[in-house]
This record gives C-alpha cells, structure tokens and sequence, in this order.
C-alpha cells in the first residue's frame, strides 16, 4: 500500500510512504528514490499520510485484532492506539481526506464466540485520538446479516460511502462523516 500527501504548504513537505506486511516501510520526497525503515510493527496492513501525522493499521502489540499507529515520519518509532482491553478490532482501510481533515479507518468488531462481527467505523483529526461509529443495533436486527465489516469507503462532492461486505445490510452514504449509521443513511 503507499499513500502520498500532496501538502507542500507550512513546515510538510510532499511526502510519500510505503508498507509492506513483513515490517518494512519505505519513505520518499518524490516518489522516485526510497529510503526503507524496520519498524516494530507486525502485519502491516495499511497506511495514511496526513499533513502531520502517517497512520498505519497493524497487528496489536498484545493481545489478538489489529491496531491503528501512528507515527510523524516514516522513520520514527510508531506509537500504538489499540482498542480497549479486551476487545479486537480489525480494519480494512485507513485513508486521509484532506477535504475534511481527517483520517477515516473502516473494518469490523469481532463479535467473539457464538457472536456476529459488528462493522465500525473510525475516525479522528489527528491520527491519535480515534471516535469510533457502530451501525444501529436495531438495524443489525432488522436485516441480521450474520458477520459483517464494512470494507472499504470512497468520497465524493457529495459525502462519504462506505462500502459493507453484506448485501443483506447494505451500505452507508454520510453527508458528514459523523452522521448516524442507521436507516436514515442506508443506501
């Protein structure tokens, strides 16, 4: 996965950034010339770059699920944000809008045994502080579309779509990225 910042404006330069699962991210100034770095993450799955902060999405350090890090270069040590003890999450995309000022993570709760996997959405100003938004319950009911995540989400002039692996829930479509994920934004 790479992603690039185009924010050339103040003290941040362009700046691009590569991850490869085994550990290794790659950082450029131009996209042409890299310069790899060992991290001490595992299973790297995703990356974000933002104006001040690139955000990764990354096996835990302890316990099972994955967890969103976030680092100010390529070559420093990332800092974790795992979810509450206890609880595992997993995402399948991380991305920044710089339309919002954002950065959004999509994926799933897992549901743990005998449970059905809950879709989630994240997302944050920063890249450290994280507000998390689950699909209303009565909706999950209504539908029961067993284990669900949302997979990936998109931007347009009009809002935000955010894509579900489970026809039977559908997806969402938010004007606001903080609108409610309920039948009112079901799609």
């Amino acid at each position: 996965t790479t992603a690039y910042t185009g924010q050339t404006s103040g003290n941040i330069a362009t700046r691009y950034v590569a991850v490869h699962s085994n550990g290794k991210i790659y950082g450029s100034t131009d996209g042409e010339n890299w310069t790899p770095y060992t991290s001490i993450m595992d299973g790297i799955d995703r990356v974000a770059v933002g104006p001040t902060n690139i955000v990764y999405n990354a096996d835990r350090a302890v316990g099972d699920g994955e967890s969103l890090w976030y680092a100010t270069a390529y070559d420093a040590t990332p800092v974790e944000v795992a979810p509450a003890e206890g609880v595992e999450e997993n995402y399948n995309e991380v991305k920044y809008f710089s339309s919002i000022g954002k950065y959004i993570a999509v994926g799933h709760v897992s549901g743990g045994e005998g449970s059905d996997d809950v879709p989630l959405l994240l997302h944050s100003s920063d890249g450290v502080t994280w507000t998390r938004s689950y699909v209303d319950q009565g909706l999950l009911s209504e539908s029961d579309p067993g284990d669900t995540e949302f997979v990936d989400i998109a931007e347009n002039a009009l809002g935000f779509f955010i894509v579900s692996d489970e026809n039977q829930l559908g997806s969402f479509f938010l004007e606001n990225i903080t609108d409610a994920l309920d039948a009112t934004t079901l799609v």
